[in-house]
């Protein structure tokens, strides 16, 4: 019985893998070749947040995955999907980078003393 059920197994398992094998081989990967950030200059005010936008080249890259990172984490956070808040006055970097880390482009944030009432 044990052995029918590994016969059984490898007539309907061999097939699968050389299938998967076969679509592997007509996928066609087109990494990053760039990226830009928009805006490119925000100035925003202590405790407000706002969202930057990522645009991958080509729009058909098979990873469209960005990193985002600040360089000043005292005066603005930005977090994995490009929303960032000012925490302190001063100016940031902050950086989208493609996932090959290849490619990046920067946006300037410049963060205002928030108004006291």
């Amino acid at each position: 019985m044990k052995r029918f059920l590994s016969i059984f197994l490898a007539a309907i398992l061999a097939p699968l893998a050389f299938f998967a094998c076969e679509q592997d081989e007509n996928i066609v990967v087109k990494q990053p070749t760039g990226i830009s950030v928009s805006p490119d200059i925000l100035t925003i005010s202590q405790h407000e947040v706002s969202a930057l936008k990522a645009d991958i080249t080509p729009k058909d890259a098979t990873s469209n995955l960005v990193i985002w990172e600040t360089s000043d984490k005292d005066v603005a956070t930005v977090s994995k999907f490009g929303i960032v808040e000012g925490i302190n006055p001063g100016t940031a970097n902050i950086t989208a980078t493609t996932s090959n880390r290849k490619f990046s482009a920067t946006c300037t944030v410049t963060v205002l003393s928030a108004e006291t009432p």
